[in-house]
């Protein structure tokens, strides 16, 4: 049995036509987050576009803090994810740090046995072999809570070429609202 790397991937590069039509390339220099305040759903499958890998998330429009929708991740199964990513190119020999804030809601949070089983978001950053080589987190949040603005400056290593950005309850049950996440890269 011969054992084989995996390496974590959220899209398949395009080609051609398709690469021609993209609305915005990735440009390591101004890394952003794209639909971050989760108004579009161009496809009205009630999902946020621009978000992977969704697990037991909601779009809503009663009340959000800012614009006309929010995100809902609500989970009552213990160690189920329940969770949005989103990858991007990100330059730490250029990029030092990165502000990040966002407005969350919580309800009912149990933290699951894990370490991580708590509403959290995460930053995993990514050299160019596409290793893992350094992670951060904003949260976690457990106290009930109405809409809170909560943020954060954390560092990206300098050999950081890629990065997912990762919100959720990570295997806890509870509710998380989330809306209008800011992500400012700071220069080195």
């Amino acid at each position: 049995l011969e054992q084989k790397r995996l390496i974590p991937t959220l899209f398949v590069p395009m080609t051609g036509k398709s690469e021609e039509l993209r609305e915005s390339l990735p440009d390591p220099l101004h890394p952003r987050l794209l639909n971050a305040s989760f108004e579009l759903d161009e496809n009205k499958d009630g999902l946020p576009d621009s978000w992977h890998y969704q697990r037991l998330t909601e779009l809503l429009t009663i009340e959000p803090p800012d614009g006309k929708a929010f995100l809902r991740m609500e989970n009552s199964d213990p160690g189920r994810l329940a969770q949005a990513l989103q990858g991007m190119a990100i330059d730490g020999r250029k990029i030092g740090a990165v502000a990040i804030s966002l407005q969350v809601r919580v309800k009912d949070i149990r933290p699951g046995s894990e370490p991580i089983a708590k509403p959290l978001l995460v930053v995993h950053f990514y050299d160019q072999l596409r290793k893992e080589i350094d992670t951060q987190a904003i949260g976690p949040w457990i106290r009930e809570s109405d809409w809170e603005l909560v943020g954060i400056t954390i560092p990206v290593p300098e050999k950081a070429r890629e990065a997912i950005v990762r919100i959720g309850l990570n295997g806890a049950t509870g509710r998380l609202d989330i809306d209008d996440i800011r992500f400012r890269p700071k220069p080195r």
